[in-house]
């Protein structure tokens, strides 16, 4: 027959699994390198969309695409490398709240694009990126958090 564990050995496996559970959550969350990096190449992609030369915006387009592709790369993959998070952990609230985030960046950016093209303002494109790109770096990281106390919060109430 099995016998019940004792009240401080169930409570050590629990503290354990929580424990486990939060560095699952901690590795497989956005980092904020993403952010700065992401950040960087949206206003170097601004940079050359400003610059009015075919050459650059084409070698712009590139880099911003191949950096882009290879931080999320990385991010993905460093993700998948530790574990997935449990489906329970990520729904109503983080999807949502990270779709928003990617709304508001680019509203920020197109709008302050097109307020300082009318204002004839030069670089309208680098400009209004700058405004996205200070944006991502500081509510990205933020979001971050925020997402992840949300996701420990599950866990310590037993939902993930």
């Amino acid at each position: 027959m099995h016998e019940q564990p004792r009240p401080d050995e169930a409570a050590r496996a629990l503290h354990e699994i929580r424990y486990q559970q939060h560095q699952v959550i901690r590795r497989a969350i956005i980092p904020a390198w993403y952010w700065w990096v992401l950040a960087g190449l949206t206003v170097g992609f601004s940079v050359a969309l400003d610059s009015d030369q075919q050459l650059v915006l084409g070698i712009g387009t590139a880099l911003f695409v191949i950096g882009a592709l290879a931080a999320a790369y990385r991010v993905v993959i460093d993700g998948l490398r530790c574990t997935r998070l449990h489906s329970q952990l990520i729904g109503r609230i983080e999807v949502p709240a990270l779709l928003g985030f990617v709304a508001a960046v680019v509203a920020v950016s197109l709008s302050t694009t097109y307020a300082f093209k009318a204002a004839d303002l030069p670089y309208p494109a680098t400009l209004g990126s700058v405004a996205g790109a200070l944006l991502m770096v500081i509510g990205g990281p933020w979001l971050t958090r925020v997402l992840q106390r949300v996701m420990m919060a599950k866990t310590a109430s037993g939902q993930g």
